[in-house]
């Protein structure tokens, strides 16, 4: 088995607990994935902003044999990790402050996506929205401007499919890996006076329904342009 950088930047990239800023931090101390890898328990203790769960985490998983299998099954996929001191780390990324240390791809990643718009919006958008998102997408792609947008129903499908249209190049981001195309959902928790305790209501609920429910609690009519449904379910 061949121990490569990017297989030490995999490892750091997926221990349960260590983020970016404690990415940061040992990185800032030990200048390397691999050298946070062979790090000695006590230099670990010594690098402030680390809790004991996090050491304990580094040192259980020190296993390089299960990080180049994991790998290896991530490839068989057709996944492409990239790391941020990689070729292949997108240059527009590297002006953010908090830049993710490691990205998964399907697909191949171009120095022309380099000029590119970022165009996200609402799914539960009208259809003048939609229409305006596909317009401007299809016109980018037209000038050679790569689309970027999320993969939810509304205005990022709109993006994609006008950038599509025009002959363009669109690239989409998820939050929950490029193998899980299932949506991240998100806990909808309401406590306080005239709620029911401990109730849990099982049908689905979307972003906008929030701003509904929260006018009803003000006693607030809701616009006639709303699309929301307030969660009457939940109060006493």
């Amino acid at each position: 088995m061949q121990e490569k950088e990017e297989l030490y930047w995999y490892w750091l990239c997926n221990l349960s607990g260590i983020g970016n800023k404690r990415i940061k931090r040992l990185l800032d101390v030990f200048k390397s994935p691999k050298a946070v890898f062979y790090a000695a328990p006590e230099a670990l203790h010594g690098c402030t902003g680390l809790t004991q769960p996090n050491i304990e985490t580094i040192m259980k998983n020190r296993n390089m044999e299960k990080v180049y299998k994991s790998f290896t099954q991530l490839q068989h996929k057709g996944i492409s990790f990239i790391y941020k001191e990689g070729k292949q780390y997108p240059k527009n990324l590297l002006q953010l402050y908090d830049m993710p240390y490691g990205l998964y791809s399907k697909g191949q990643p171009l120095r022309a996506d380099e000029p590119a718009v970022a165009m996200v919006g609402a799914r539960g958008c009208s259809g003048y929205g939609r229409s305006v998102a596909y317009s401007f997408a299809k016109a980018f792609a037209q000038l050679g401007i790569t689309v970027v947008s999320g993969m939810a129903s509304g205005i990022d499908t709109a993006a994609h499919e006008g950038c599509i249209a025009g002959g363009g190049r669109t690239v989409a981001v998820l939050g929950n890996g490029v193998d899980i195309m299932e949506e991240m959902e998100t806990a909808f928790i309401i406590a306080g006076k005239g709620i029911k305790k401990g109730y849990e209501f099982q049908e689905s609920m979307m972003q906008f329904d929030c701003a509904s429910t929260i006018a009803y609690i003000f006693g607030l009519k809701q616009p006639q342009v709303w699309i929301g449904r307030p969660m009457i379910q939940v109060f006493k």
